[in-house]
């Protein structure tokens, strides 16, 4: 067996027996253990899912979710375990995406959390949940929050729970997903960026790690982006709030089936009573959007 390394991500103690890159930490009580191993993989269907230009397939029995790249890593799914097996000589970075975005994500909806396709910052000690159809800026927002030093607590995947009636947004780890011309114009050195290793021209921002920051924080509101001088603005209310929070489900639809479909539309619909939704054109440039956030 190899040698486990253990990280914390998403409020879990994770043993994995590859470098996931992450906050490392001691820990022999590991809630979710990542490990190679070679399974049978049963018949899948197509997702809506697409990761490094390849689209996602699923299969979920009464013991595991499957989720499989096609030619690339199939993965066994349980609220404690993610096994892989590569499909072709998959690189370790490679690797690391589809772990720390979808199989992960499957892993928390199982453990009851709700999931947005998002990314969150804390602005003073509250979070806000950005959301977006792709392209829309909600990695670049982050990524100019990140520059002002502002706390970065998700991008790509955002995982809530409720916490004595309180939402609150689950730290990820220290890490955004931007274009190399959103680097650029951020101000940020690409030759000093490590490459985000699907196909694209994204690298990998880090941002200095915050040892004030808390594993949870509250969150105030949800932006949805909208193109800049966009008519559609203003905030959302009644029942398009909470199917428009599931609109952003991040994982494939076939997750939300039987009681598990019916637990999160509960969720969905607790969390638009409490929380603040509403549509937001972005700022025009990168620049209008540094100038419009205050310096920490």
């Amino acid at each position: 067996m190899a040698m486990e390394l253990t990280c914390r991500a998403f409020g879990l103690n994770i043993a994995s027996d590859f470098d996931l890159n992450i906050e490392k930490i001691q820990t022999e009580n590991p809630d979710l253990r990542i490990k190679k191993a070679s399974f049978h993989l049963p018949s899948t269907e197509k997702t809506k899912v697409f990761r490094a230009d390849n689209q996602a397939e699923i299969a979920i029995t009464p013991e595991f979710v499957y989720l499989y790249w096609p030619q690339m890593v199939s993965f066994r799914i349980t609220e404690q375990s993610i096994d892989y097996q590569s499909e072709s000589k998959l690189p370790d970075g490679l690797l690391r995406v589809f772990i720390l975005s979808e199989a992960i994500g499957i892993v928390l909806f199982l453990k009851g959390y709700f999931l947005l396709h998002g990314s969150a910052v804390e602005i003073n000690r509250h979070s806000t949940v950005f959301l977006g159809l792709p392209g829309a800026g909600k990695s670049t927002t982050v990524a100019a929050y990140a520059v002002k030093g502002y706390p970065i607590f998700s991008d790509d995947l955002v995982a809530i729970e409720l916490e004595n009636s309180l939402p609150k947004v689950i730290r990820a780890f220290s890490e955004i997903k931007i274009w190399k011309d959103t680097a650029q114009l951020l101000g940020l050195d690409t030759q000093s960026l490590q490459p985000a290793w699907e196909g694209k021209e994204k690298y990998i921002l880090k941002p200095a790690e915050n040892q004030d920051i808390n594993e949870k924080s509250e969150v105030d509101k949800i932006v949805i982006l909208r193109k800049p001088f966009s008519r559609i603005k203003g905030e959302i209310e009644g029942f398009g709030k909470i199917t428009t929070l599931i609109s952003y489900f991040p994982l494939p639809h076939q997750l939300l089936s039987g009681a598990r479909h019916q637990q999160y539309f509960q969720l969905a619909a607790t969390l638009s009573q409490t929380l603040p939704l509403f549509y937001k054109p972005r700022p025009k440039t990168i620049k209008a959007l540094l100038r419009s956030i205050k310096n920490r």
